[in-house]
């Protein structure tokens, strides 16, 4: 799949515009806050641990930016057989709760295909936007 995107993209990536890598999302080869987005499709089923590729996509991303997360819901894998073997399904209210449990902010869930697919789009906090939060709480960073 690495090949074809590349392929797809190398004008982009040529031009330095995009940078694509394979990587396992539990220990991302990128430094702490170093991309403006991240996206995936389809792949979190088989995570092994959810919260952890969470976490540490929010690691990688620079304040205000976005991941895009498109999903096939648990309603809609549960009717496919091959989705009995090796896959975690989610309901869109689980993927909402992991992911503001990663301290990422939902701004959007985007239906694609009603009862079928959704694309959750989720930020990071500015850091402005923390530091109002503390001072709203009367806490000073």
């Amino acid at each position: 799949m690495l090949n074809a995107v590349e392929r797809k993209n190398r004008k982009k990536v040529e031009e330095g515009k995009i940078e694509l890598l394979l990587a396992d999302v539990l220990c991302l080869p990128l430094d702490d806050s170093s991309i403006d987005k991240a996206y995936t499709v389809n792949t979190v089923y088989f995570w092994q641990d959810i919260h952890q590729g969470f976490s540490e996509i929010k690691r990688v991303l620079k304040p205000g930016g976005l991941f895009l997360n498109v999903i096939y819901v648990k309603e809609w894998l549960d009717k496919l057989p091959m989705t009995q073997y090796g896959f975690s399904k989610y309901k869109v209210e689980e993927i909402e709760k992991i992911t503001g449990e990663s301290g990422l902010k939902i701004e959007n869930i985007f239906v694609i295909q009603e009862n079928k697919s959704v694309c959750v789009v989720a930020k990071k906090h500015e850091k402005n936007d923390v530091n109002k939060k503390e001072a709203e709480n009367g806490n000073e960073l």
